[in-house]
Order: C-alpha cells, then structure tokens, then sequence
C-alpha cells in the first residue's frame, strides 16, 4: 500500500521545496542559509516518510522494539536537523521548517489527483 502513495509524494514534495526556493529567491533574493535549511528539511521528510514506512510494518508485525526504535531514530533525526539548522543561523531554521512542511504538501497533492489512503 505505502510503495503506491511513495513516489507521487516524494515527487510532490520536491516541487514543493522547488517553489518555495523559487518564491524565497523572488521576494528576499538568494539566503544560502534557508536554502540549506529547505533542502535539509525535505531530505530529512523524505527519509522520514521512508522510516514511518518501516515503523508500521514493525507495528503490524507486532515487533514492539523494533517499531520503538525506528520511532525514537525519527525523533532523533528532526532534532538533530533542526539543531544543526538552529546552529547554523535562523534563516536556516526558518528553511528547515518549511521544508519538513514539503510532506504535508506532497500528502495533499496526492488526494488531490485522486489518490486514496487505503490504495
């Protein structure tokens, strides 16, 4: 079920990220800072959206340490990406968090052209 839903959000995902970079560019000029940080975000949604794949396979298979594991591992990998883009400046941060919102955007593009969640 979750390989059919995959490729139509990844796809929708990165256009996302290709607007928002294209919109940020028009309106502010090139910020490298939120550049990284939006390119940070929707990589770490895409493997995000590849371990909850691997996290409800563990759940329906009743493997609890290992669907534990796989969802402290996502938790981590947010954290840890949102402080390097914390670190690094606010722009950055600011790019994290509209990239981590690519998911939602490829999620919504994806019922839009018809798809259903139990495809």
């Amino acid at each position: 079920m979750l390989e059919q839903v995959k490729k139509p959000v990844l796809i929708v995902s990165v256009l996302y990220g290709v607007i928002a970079a294209v919109i940020s560019i028009l309106i502010k000029g090139v910020m490298p800072h939120f550049l990284a940080g939006l390119v940070i975000g929707i990589v770490m949604m895409n493997i995000n959206f590849r371990l909850l794949g691997k996290t409800v396979e563990a759940y329906m298979a009743e493997l609890t340490s290992k669907t534990i594991l796989l969802y402290v591992l996502r938790l981590a990998l947010y954290g840890a990406a949102g402080g390097l883009c914390f670190l690094l400046s606010l722009e950055a941060l600011t790019g994290y968090a509209v990239g981590v919102l690519s998911i939602c955007a490829g999620g919504i593009g994806y019922m839009l052209k018809g798809g259903r969640i139990h495809d």
